[in-house]
């Protein structure tokens, strides 16, 4: 067998000539112990600098292993050809597998499993599935760790999309969160104002603000609440009175069909304005009150 040093240079001198190359070794080690880089591989023409194949259909291994011991980065793919239109890393399964499985099995760790940027017009990521019977995802982010995230994305250019998720499916969702299995869980939290049924200004972006507060005791009596948005803010207000404590049942302003519910509300000056109407109030004095306001930017 030839020595590792003669693989390595044949490898080398065939790559640079845009030939491919098969080494055949049981195993072929690259090491280094200094601050040298233990393997360069480098094509200059329009071949492959390197392939990496396992053709052993009853073959479960890995086909490429990198592991870091260190405090730097693991892998790094660099596209700087600045009219390259390819992907700069390109995985496909066309088995029952992934195209692409990454763990972060250090419980140190505080970077991210995956990280893909880019300063071109391209993406920085891309996931597809085009098996049309295959029923997993095309993006799959799971975290076991309090306080993780199984997904993060961050947009920080003016118009960006931190996630665009699009479907072209009868009956598909573009974008579908689960928090069944989870305690008091929250499926998605849009720590921002959040756009329903379109992007035009037809279709405002929202926030909604909760509020508590008590009536007042007094028959008749007002309650001041303020709710730090400007007026021109609000577009809605739902305001509930809570009469009985034991079954949680509640009735709206205006209410009239029993006597001694009646309340009405009004906001101005950045308050709501809760008011007993005097000789029907007698239900609901010092009941608790529920407001719901949805506001725009």
């Amino acid at each position: 067998m030839k020595s590792l040093y003669t693989i390595i240079l044949i490898f080398v001198f065939k790559i640079c000539l845009g030939q491919s190359t098969t080494i055949v070794p049981n195993r072929a080690g690259f090491s280094s112990n200094t601050n040298q880089t233990a393997m360069v591989v480098t094509n200059s023409s329009s071949g492959r600098a390197a392939v990496f194949q396992n053709t052993n259909s009853t073959n479960s291994s890995i086909v490429l292993e990198v592991a870091n011991y260190g405090t730097s980065l693991t892998s790094y793919f660099s596209s700087v050809n600045t009219n390259n239109l390819s992907p700069i890393i390109y995985c496909e399964g066309v088995g029952q597998n992934s195209g692409l499985h990454m763990v972060l099995s250090n419980m140190n760790n505080v970077n991210p499993t995956i990280f893909s940027s880019t300063n071109g017009l391209g993406n920085g990521a891309s996931f597809y599935l085009t098996n049309s019977n295959n029923t997993n995802a095309v993006l799959y982010g799971s975290t076991s760790g309090n306080g993780g995230k199984g997904v993060q994305a961050v947009a920080t250019g003016n118009n960006a999309r931190g996630i665009m998720a699009m479907v072209s499916g009868n009956n598909a969702t573009a974008v579908y969160a689960d928090a069944r299995d989870a305690t008091n869980g929250i499926a998605i939290t849009a720590d921002g104002f959040s756009k329903l049924g379109g992007t035009s200004s037809d279709f405002p972006a929202i926030k909604i603000k909760r509020m508590v507060s008590t009536t007042s005791i007094i028959d008749g009596g007002l309650v001041t609440i303020t709710h730090g948005l400007s007026d021109t803010q609000i577009v809605d207000i739902r305001v509930l009175v809570e009469w009985d404590s034991i079954t949680g049942g509640v009735v709206h302003e205006g209410y009239t069909v029993y006597s001694g519910y009646q309340f009405n509300y009004s906001t101005g000056s950045g308050n709501v304005y809760i008011y007993n109407v005097a000789g029907n109030c007698s239900n609901i004095l010092n009941k608790p009150i529920r407001i719901l306001i949805t506001y725009t930017p």
